[in-house]
C-alpha cells in the first residue's frame, strides 16, 4: 500500500533567508552585474551568490529591489518634471508660443491639472485644444 504523504513542518517551509547587509565589495560586484543585465537567469544568480557568499534567493531579491528602486526614481523624476511645467505655467500665461510647446510636450498631464493650483487662465490655455 502507498503511504500518505505528510506535509513538511511549517517552520521548514516558511524559513526565510537571513537579512543581509551588503558591504561595498559585494555592492560593486552586484552593481556591475546589474549594469550588464537587469534580469539575470538562475545560473548567473547562482554564480553571483557564490561570489558574494550569500544564497541565490538573496541575490534574486537584491535584483528585484534594485529594479524597483530604479522604477521609483524614474517616476520621481517624471513627477518633478511635471511639477516644474505646472509651476511655470502661471509665469508664462501670456506667452502663447511657449504654452503651445508645453501642451505638445506634456499632453498627458491633464489629470494633474485638476489637482494643481494654477491660475484659471493657465488652466484654460492647457485645456483648450
Amino acid at each position: 500500500q502507498e503511504q500518505p504523504r505528510t506535509a513538511a513542518p511549517i517552520s521548514d517551509v516558511t524559513r526565510k533567508a537571513p537579512r543581509w547587509q551588503v558591504d561595498p565589495a559585494q555592492q560593486n560586484i552586484l552593481d556591475h552585474a546589474y549594469s550588464i543585465n537587469e534580469f539575470p537567469n538562475a545560473a548567473v544568480r547562482a554564480q553571483l551568490a557564490q561570489a558574494v557568499n550569500v544564497l541565490p534567493v538573496q541575490v534574486q531579491v537584491w535584483f528585484q529591489n534594485r529594479r524597483q528602486r530604479e522604477r521609483k526614481l524614474a517616476k520621481q523624476d517624471t513627477n518633478i518634471d511635471d511639477g516644474i511645467v505646472l509651476s511655470n505655467l502661471d509665469e508664462m500665461a501670456g506667452d502663447e508660443e511657449n504654452i503651445d510647446r508645453l501642451k505638445l510636450k506634456h499632453s498627458g498631464c491633464s489629470d494633474l491639472l485638476e489637482s494643481a493650483s494654477l491660475s484659471s487662465s493657465a488652466k484654460e490655455v492647457l485645456q483648450d485644444d
